[in-house]
């Protein structure tokens, strides 16, 4: 009986002091493939970038040297290379940076069609 109230103690004192990391995503998010493209711009940096995961609700940026967090950055991305129409324009919000890795970015704004191939996208790699 000691040892049960022991481990219960610890359980939660380790909830206590240990950090929560609880994710606030409103949407699941996928490994970018490595051939997906992200041509990107915010203020006077722009560039081309690979991405580390991509979901409805925004994506990780891969880049040397990500933008400020709470600047906007326009987004063009190339689930389809090479294929016409297939892209993909949003606006986004800097959330989270990683100096020397890349920025995580919320959409706040995208088109109702390019929203749809977005998740078509998502769809047809989310069990790959």
């Amino acid at each position: 009986m000691l040892a049960n109230q022991t481990n219960n103690w610890v359980a939660e004192w380790r909830r206590v002091i240990e950090p929560q990391q609880k994710d606030l995503r409103n949407y699941p998010r996928i490994l970018a493939p490595k051939q997906l493209v992200v041509v990107w711009r915010s203020g006077e940096q722009c560039g081309a970038s690979r991405l580390g995961t991509v979901g409805l609700g925004g994506l990780f940026l891969k880049t040397p040297k990500p933008s400020a967090a709470g600047s906007t950055v326009e987004l063009v991305i190339q689930v389809s290379p090479g294929t016409p129409g297939t892209d993909v324009r949003t606006r986004a919000v800097v959330y989270n940076v990683k100096p020397g890795e890349g920025m995580g970015v919320k959409f706040v704004q995208m088109r109702g069609e390019d929203r749809l191939r977005l998740n078509q996208f998502l769809h047809a790699h989310m069990n790959k």
